[in-house]
């Protein structure tokens, strides 16, 4: 039924109806706001991957780093010694009798080396 002066509908099928038309409305403001916040969240997450993921792969780079210099100081370390270890044989060899080292040196240096030129010539 209608009012007379104002030209509305108060029944009480319309009244449900804007009651309905004002909940739909609050709720698709709820759910705009729960994807906004969801869109924040997934946002944050991300970049801070990101900058976990860079920080990991320069903690990763610098033990890398740190790993080859080690490796290197022992080769190096290693490789001394044979030379130390050859120079010494080599001092043996020639201060005993018929200690010529001319025929006999290539076999000690292959002896004492041979796995450092194999290593090289690969």
């Amino acid at each position: 039924m209608a009012s007379a002066g104002t030209g509305t509908d108060d029944s009480p099928s319309v009244d449900v109806l804007r009651r309905l038309k004002s909940a739909e409305g609050e709720w698709a403001a709820k759910i705009a706001e729960a994807k906004a916040a969801t869109a924040r969240r997934l946002t944050s997450a991300r970049e801070s991957a990101d900058v976990q993921l860079k920080k990991a792969r320069a903690d990763a780079d610098r033990l890398l780093e740190e790993a080859l210099m080690r490796a290197r100081a022992t080769a190096e370390k290693e490789a001394e010694l044979a030379v130390l270890e050859g120079r010494s044989l080599a001092a043996q060899i020639a201060s005993a009798p018929g200690g010529d080292l001319g025929p006999k040196r290539d076999r000690v240096l292959d002896a004492v080396l041979g796995e450092f030129r194999r290593a090289a010539g690969k």
